[in-house]
């Protein structure tokens, strides 16, 4: 899963999976000026934490810290290591369902007590028998937390990041669990309403209030505008990701795509002609949204950065997606230089 950091997302041409036509009009994120300054931070903390102590996981750990870069491209050091730890135990969490590293009881364990961080702020008790990898996620996740609340503008910022998390978790992770548990494909609504969520746009949203240090109040939050603009942020990453992925969950046998569920009923070209569409025409409705409230009496400055987080933590993920290892795009495609 790792990244070269000073890679960028390219064109390409005859791509398979026609990532080209994947449009967004936003500038392409940089990596952070103070990736180097996070990345010793966060592999320090990791080695004190006991994770990613095999080769395989330090590459993923290597490929998070520099997709996290993408995504907060302006964050400052400590704020970008705030943002950096939280991506962290978004992959590290979706990979206990996702790669079956714990026995269901653990994993079942594992939800349970991450779910009373989230809203408590506090671990339950540990005990003997616990696993201690989940020990150790719960010890980052604490540490995360306190971090939100040294960071954050307010208390009210950091209740609305830890119930982003458990919403993350219990509309999102949980379901995408069932889902993968199933005989068969879901319905594409139903994927999509999960999917949205379990690929945690929202959640790194929340997380971007406070690594921006924004102090947007809950009515500006949950304006229908804003609101429909961070889901299609969830969308965006969402499908797209599906897109990007194809090839790899294959080589897994994972069947839990979009495409998959798409091409029950249609070819392979039709189901991706018919995704890409989505994608492009979500983008469109994203910058209708925009200008709408551009004209509006809600328009100020820290609305519109906020918008502008959502575009880097979308654009973030397609750059970095466009050029790590993890889907390993270019061995796929003919590249314009």
């Amino acid at each position: 899963m790792s990244c070269k950091s000073n890679t960028l997302a390219k064109n390409y041409t005859n791509h398979p999976l026609r990532i080209n036509e994947i449009h967004l009009p936003w500038k392409p994120t940089i990596p952070n000026t103070h990736y180097e300054f996070v990345r010793a931070q966060v592999v320090d903390l990791l080695n004190e934490l006991g994770l990613c102590e095999d080769k395989k996981e330090r590459d993923r750990r290597d490929g998070v810290i520099m997709l996290a870069s993408y995504m907060y491209p302006e964050a400052g050091p400590q704020e970008l290591l705030f943002g950096t730890m939280y991506v962290l135990w978004l992959f590290f969490f979706d990979d206990i369902f996702d790669e079956s590293k714990f026995l269901k009881e653990e994993c079942n364990q594992a939800a349970e007590r991450s779910l009373h961080i989230f809203r408590t702020g506090k671990a339950p008790e540990k005990n003997a028998k616990l696993n201690f990898s989940i020990v150790q996620l719960e010890d980052l996740l604490l540490r995360i937390f306190a971090m939100a609340n040294d960071l954050a503008k307010s208390s009210d910022i950091t209740a609305r990041f830890m119930k982003s998390c458990e919403i993350y978790f219990v509309d999102g992770a949980v379901p995408m669990e069932n889902f993968r548990q199933m005989k068969t494909l879901p319905k594409l609504e139903e994927y999509l309403a999960v999917r949205t969520i379990d690929g945690g746009a929202a959640a790194c949203i929340a997380c971007f209030e406070i690594v921006a240090h924004l102090d947007l109040s809950d009515d500006i939050v949950n304006e229908p505008r804003v609101l429909r603009m961070c889901e299609i942020a969830g969308q965006q990453i969402a499908y797209a990701n599906d897109i990007y992925s194809y090839h790899r969950e294959k080589l897994h046998n994972n069947s839990m795509n979009s495409l998959n569920i798409r091409c029950q009923t249609l070819s392979f070209e039709d189901a991706l002609t018919e995704q890409i569409a989505q994608l492009n025409g979500w983008v469109q409705e994203f910058e209708t949204l925009k200008q709408s409230l551009a004209e509006s009496a809600l328009w100020e400055n820290s609305l519109k950065m906020y918008i502008t987080g959502m575009e880097n933590i979308v654009m973030g993920c397609k750059v970095w997606s466009e050029s790590c290892t993890r889907y390993n795009l270019k061995s796929l495609l003919t590249v314009v230089v």
